[in-house]
């Protein structure tokens, strides 16, 4: 019998804001300036290297080795709608009015939203609707 296994090599430790790459920094300060910075981990796994972020109210965002967000998590709170495609945006005021997005999710072939009434919906990268997850 032939079996597989994966071992992790990620390494994980505490940061500091200036540990942080300059975009992330940059992105920190205009963003979330009004919201204080809790803890900072860089996480350095055997493919990737990314950077979580915790903001004294809960929120969490995670950037990729380049300081660009790549997830922000409002942790059922609102998130800046200017952080949502205007595609996606069109699309959500149109189907779910009046709902506020509590979380994007942003990889390199899809886009994954969380609205306030808890429905997640999942996009193309250029914000054509795929489906309700």
């Amino acid at each position: 019998m032939l079996s597989s296994f994966w071992v992790s090599n990620a390494q994980e430790t505490v940061i500091q804001k200036n540990d942080l790459p300059k975009a992330a920094q940059e992105f920190l300060s205009k963003e979330y300036a009004d919201n204080d910075w809790a803890i900072g981990k860089k996480d350095k796994g055997s493919l990737s290297l990314k950077y979580d972020v915790t903001l004294a109210d809960g929120s969490e965002i995670e950037f990729d080795k380049n300081g660009q967000w790549t997830e922000i998590d409002g942790k059922g709170k609102a998130i800046g709608a200017h952080f949502i495609p205007n595609k996606i945006a069109a699309y959500v005021k149109a189907n779910y009015p009046g709902q506020s997005f509590t979380k994007i999710d942003k990889s390199d072939r899809k886009i994954e939203v969380k609205l306030a009434n808890k429905v997640e919906l999942e996009f193309t990268k250029d914000g054509d609707f795929v489906k309700i997850d």
